[in-house]
């Protein structure tokens, strides 16, 4: 039986191992890659996603009263924009910006057990607001008290 189990677990180990011809896209000298995985990481448009994702749980969260969970989605909203922060410098005044005005009003409404849909509205106003900051074309958010009934 222990051989048996030592024959699974090298046959499951060997299996997990990656041979480079599964990643060819990744080939070059080391700062080849980096550059090849930064450009898959992309600028603002894949962090905006996150953030759509998470601000829509931020929203669920509330409606539930679910503070722990809502203030977890304000965690990684923040998150994902000090990381693209970091990825497009460019971007930084207006992500600086979210951080100061934004961001910690919705958490002390969550924490204090305030006003918290009111915040959250005032905290989407702000999130236009750095839309329009950056003078770049985006989607409209959707208000999801005005469609959630």
């Amino acid at each position: 039986m222990k051989q048996l189990t030592l024959f699974l677990l090298v046959l499951c180990f060997s299996s997990c191992i990656q041979t480079d011809s599964e990643h060819q896209w990744l080939s070059g000298n080391e700062h080849h890659r980096i550059d090849t995985v930064a450009r898959h990481l992309r600028g603002n448009d894949v962090v905006m996603w996150e953030v759509d994702f998470r601000y829509k749980k931020l929203y669920e969260a509330l409606e539930a009263k679910n503070d722990a969970y809502a203030l977890y989605q304000l965690k990684k909203i923040k998150l994902a924009m000090s990381n693209g922060s970091e990825r497009r410098p460019k971007r930084k005044k207006s992500y600086e910006w979210f951080f100061t005005n934004a961001i910690p009003p919705m958490e002390k409404a969550i924490n204090e057990k305030g006003d918290t849909m009111t915040e959250f509205k005032n905290f989407t106003n702000k999130c236009m607001t750095c839309h329009s900051m950056e003078g770049v074309p985006f989607m409209p958010i959707e208000q999801p008290w005005l469609s959630h009934n």
